[in-house]
């Protein structure tokens, strides 16, 4: 393989260019290029699918590849740092898919490395939650033994209050003996929390799911366990909704799973729609799976971020508990239709800029609507129930 005066790679046998392949449909384009006689065209048309070319990106797309995006950064050492310059720019699809071209060979490891770091920041908010939680209960635990002490102080005042009282008689005046030497004793012999905020935090992140917890409590008349990690959420859910709170945190969080299942499965269906829902289009563009593909792995950030985002809100609300409302109706909010939109606005943006379709917001239109559709078609066939509780939520939600 040698240059030629052009300076374009060209086979030995029969002086045609190495590589010259439809960005699109993979067509071998080197029968067009023979064509040429004294000049290279700067455009040019696929002869197989119709996708208008330019000529450099087809023969040299390495000059086009952004080197900001982590499929193409020279070493794998950076690769951290181009996975976050390219999170931020996903954050603006219309320029993204501007940049990142089909005929950009796409390099399936650093797809997978890309997947594979985009679920860190799931981890921190996962340890975020879990640290607010379990900080909350232990400084509830230890309000709720001073707290005691306090009530136990004021029992004394109205029992001595009491005591003084002429019209009382003996036996009255020997049962109020009684209680103010029981509570002075309880005073006496302090209670105490064998579990320290650093004991709570490992625990409750390490062990999620244990149903005993290693901290006890040390009351005058017997020992109680510590609240189990297990039990965190339901003990701030029981201690919320005694003061203000109009749904528990079960109700709140079944809600939002609901929302994020039901966008879990339109974003699983999506791709699978250009095979099964367009195959007369898909064919007629003869776009290749990959393209596709690559679309949903870097559109993961929109699951991601929206998962994180609600990971800080809920440890916002734990840490400050004045904040407990609005942070709710947040996420209320975040996981209902934003990420219904973004997860619209980016694949349509994808099918025009980068797969080269025309009416992208109408084919995801399209695409979305049988989705969700078939989607709620199968839950209804394997879970009857589940289907009218989720038709019952977005009902109440849109006001039908």
């Amino acid at each position: 393989m040698v240059a030629n005066p052009e300076g374009l790679l060209v086979a030995d046998d029969d002086r045609q260019p190495a590589r010259a392949r439809c960005p699109r449909c993979g067509y071998d384009l080197r029968g067009l290029v023979a064509t040429w006689d004294d000049h290279c065209p700067l455009e040019g048309v696929c002869s197989e699918c119709g996708l208008n070319l330019r000529w450099a990106e087809v023969l040299v797309p390495e000059k086009f590849e952004p080197q900001w995006c982590v499929e193409f950064v020279p070493r794998w050492l950076s690769v951290p740092r181009a996975a976050w310059s390219t999170l931020v720019r996903s954050f603006w699809p219309w320029r993204f898919w501007s940049r990142l071209r089909m005929s950009s060979r796409i390099r399936w490891r650093r797809l997978a490395a890309y997947i594979c770091l985009l679920l860190v920041p799931l981890v921190f908010g996962y340890v975020a939650v879990q640290s607010a939680a379990a900080i909350r209960v232990r400084f509830d635990v230890g309000q709720a033994t001073a707290l005691m002490q306090q009530r136990a102080q004021r029992l004394i005042v109205r029992d001595q209050q009491r005591l003084r009282d002429p019209g009382a008689d003996a036996q009255a005046r020997a049962a109020l003996q009684q209680s103010i030497q029981q509570w002075q004793q309880y005073l006496q012999q302090d209670e105490t929390i064998s579990y320290s905020y650093w004991d709570a935090v490992t625990e409750a992140v390490l062990h999620p799911c244990r149903i005993r917890s290693s901290g006890t409590i040390t009351k005058p008349t017997w020992i109680s366990p510590y609240p189990a990690p297990r039990d965190l959420h339901c003990f701030l859910d029981a201690s919320e909704q005694s003061r203000w709170a109009p749904r528990s945190l079960g109700e709140r969080l079944t809600r939002a799973c609901w929302y994020l299942f039901t966008f879990a499965w339109v974003y699983a269906i999506l791709p699978l729609g250009f095979l099964l829902l367009l195959p007369i289009s898909r064919r007629r563009m003869k776009v290749r799976f990959g393209h596709i593909v690559r679309v949903a792995c870097y559109g993961l950030f929109i699951p991601v971020m929206i998962v994180f985002a609600v990971q800080l809100l809920l440890a916002l609300g734990y840490a400050w508990p004045d904040s407990q409302r609005a942070c709710d109706d947040v996420i209320d909010f975040l996981v209902f239709l934003p990420p219904l939109a973004m997860l619209a606005v980016w694949w349509a943006v994808a099918i025009k800029r980068y797969l080269k379709i025309p009416h992208g917001p109408l084919v995801v239109l399209t695409l979305g609507a049988i989705s969700f559709l078939l989607g709620l078609a199968v839950i209804w066939l394997a879970w009857p129930d589940l289907a009218l509780d989720l038709l019952d939520l977005y009902g109440a939600r849109l006001g039908l």
